[in-house]
């Protein structure tokens, strides 16, 4: 008979079921086979993280998001720019487009701050300084983040930041070189 290891279920989950599950003793304990002990899926708080954290390289970044990803940056559509990207190569380009419009763009770890948290679900925070390719003038975004973790991935990412701050770094005359609005004004 194998050798199992119980392992409590109380905040990250640590293991994967294998078809070699025992039985539940305990309840809330499951069992796992041994060799399952070391694997972690990460919840939504630490994937928020990494990618925060990786946003210079836009293949790393994008792997931590699922097959099916939803990414929204709902405000850009004001700008009329593209709001939403479905899988990792979408956000590969996105991410990669990003770093071209701010090629030293990052976020400051000492200001990230985590607002809600729960494992499938993350709410945050965090600021960028970043100094525009087209300019040279310097913005200081304040983002929101709203994470879905599903399976140790990042199932959806809606971001949230000003667009008018986007449009007077970009820009040359900042928000003048958008024209005229029309009859209708979407911010989403």
């Amino acid at each position: 008979m194998s050798e199992f290891v119980e392992l409590p279920i109380d905040g990250v989950w640590t293991a994967a079921v294998s078809g070699a599950v025992a039985n539940v003793t305990n309840p809330p304990t499951l069992v796992f086979p041994p060799f399952l002990k070391e694997m972690k899926v990460k919840d939504s708080k630490a994937l928020l993280l990494e990618y925060l954290a990786s946003i210079r390289d836009p293949e790393r970044a994008a792997s931590l998001f699922a097959d099916d990803v939803v990414f929204e940056l709902p405000f850009l559509r004001s700008l009329g720019v593209e709001p939403r990207y479905r899988g990792r190569s979408e956000i590969t380009a996105l991410v990669r487009q990003l770093l071209k419009l701010y090629p030293n763009f990052a976020f400051a770890p000492n200001e990230i701050q985590i607002l809600i948290e729960t494992p499938e679900k993350t709410f945050a925070e965090y600021v960028a300084h970043a100094r525009a390719a087209a300019t040279g003038r310097t913005v200081h975004h304040l983002f929101t983040g709203y994470l879905v973790a599903e399976a140790g991935k990042i199932k959806l990412l809606r971001e949230t930041f000003n667009p008018l701050a986007m449009a007077q770094a970009q820009l040359p005359n900042g928000v003048a070189d958008i024209g005229p609005p029309s009859n209708e004004v979407h911010s989403f």
